[in-house]
């Protein structure tokens, strides 16, 4: 009883705060415009995600030092050794900076609005690279999480994320839990890239292969650094049936970040 009373005071405490207190930044806490469509400032939002900058197709890193007219297609420094089993990956940003600490945000309870937002610009951003005569998924699902480790958080933020990119893709795909995680498993942040493919191996099932087959899916997870995870992921969906399988993360982690 005293857990309860305990989140209803904690929930009770932030909707006074959103009711009395202006609208901030939750990256540099400096005020919003009103209409603004996420908690993150015009200056943030601008660092956050630049455009102007390459970017590798398929696994997403950027490269601020080439122009975008130099996009990187399907190979890059970060991912031409792994053999991803993506068509193609849509991200926000590299998991640095300003995006970094949002990430680390969204792990928390209290901020479930925030990741349902970031989906949402997930699924722009897979709207702008590909326009209605492109691929449309027909399933939007996210990384599975093991059941202790959700009760633990609260809420699993691929879920939220997901649920936002489902609102905002083409043709509104269906957005399913298809992933089942079968064993608890190590923080990835905390292991050797070794280590990392060797926590996730064979950790994934589809809960029904029926729902995959012949379909093209679109894999949702908070941030990709070694890829350990998110190609797991994607192999068990592939020898499941599915037709092809994108991916759509928030950050990429490179150059040896977390």
């Amino acid at each position: 009883m005293k857990l309860f009373a305990t989140k209803e005071v904690g929930l009770f405490a932030r909707a006074i705060e959103r009711l009395l207190l202006p609208a901030s930044c939750v990256a540099c806490r400096d005020l919003l415009k009103v209409d603004a469509t996420l908690p993150v400032c015009d200056e943030c939002k601008q660092g956050l995600q630049s455009n102007s900058a390459a970017r590798c197709l398929r696994c997403g890193a950027r490269f601020p030092e080439l122009s975008h007219a130099d996009r990187v297609l399907n190979d890059c420094r970060f991912c031409r050794h792994l053999e991803l089993p993506f068509a193609s990956t849509v991200c926000i940003g590299n998991y640095e900076g300003p995006l970094r600490q949002l990430v680390l945000r969204l792990k928390n309870r209290g901020h479930e609005p925030l990741a349902i937002q970031f989906g949402r610009w997930m699924g722009l951003e897979w709207n702008r690279l590909h326009p209605e005569t492109g691929p449309i998924p027909d399933i939007v699902t996210p990384v599975s999480v093991h059941w202790l480790r959700r009760i633990r958080r609260g809420y699993n933020v691929a879920e939220l994320l997901s649920e936002g990119v489902g609102r905002t893709i083409h043709g509104k795909p269906l957005w399913t839990r298809t992933l089942k995680t079968l064993r608890p498993t190590k923080k990835q942040g905390t292991l050797s890239t070794l280590q990392r493919f060797e926590n996730v191996k064979n950790c994934f099932v589809v809960r029904t292969p029926q729902v995959v087959t012949g379909k093209n899916v679109l894999l949702v997870d908070d941030v990709m650094t070694s890829g350990a995870t998110a190609i797991q992921a994607a192999r068990v969906l592939l020898r499941s049936g599915a037709a092809a399988v994108h991916l759509a993360i928030v950050a990429r982690g490179v150059g040896g970040r977390s």
